[in-house]
């Protein structure tokens, strides 16, 4: 399909990173690729992109900060399966699921308060 566009939306994860990278560099089954992100790109896995695209296939990459999802002014949900059982088991907040979670969660709130004018520090 050398003739059409790819727009990728996913996480900035490293393993989303990786596969686009194997796509860019083995694959190459488009003209030309659109990245975007849900949160803030790395700078080593924006590195990592570019390395990986030697016939600049890239044509953009852009962050969509939409890892939450506003249903109120004053309510909102990360929509993370798998947080409750985090939040009621004891002592496993190390486990891998748990971690994983726990970083989407950090993510989501630090876009969150971005987004809504609310920085480190500020009071209402």
């Amino acid at each position: 399909m050398p003739h059409l566009k790819a727009v990728v939306y996913c996480r900035p994860t490293a393993a989303n990173v990786t596969r686009i990278c194997a796509e860019l560099s083995e694959r190459r089954r488009y003209a030309e690729y659109h990245l975007f992100f849900s949160n803030t790109l790395p700078t080593n896995l924006l590195s990592q992109l570019a390395a990986a695209d030697p016939m600049s296939l890239v044509r953009q990459v852009q962050e969509f900060p939409l890892d939450f999802i506003p249903i109120n002014p004053d309510l909102y949900t990360l929509n993370l399966r798998g947080s409750i059982p985090m939040s009621t088991a004891i002592n496993t907040a190390r486990e891998q699921s748990h971690v994983n979670v726990m970083g989407r969660e950090v993510a989501g709130e630090r876009l969150k308060c971005k987004r809504t004018g609310r920085e480190q520090g500020e009071q209402d």
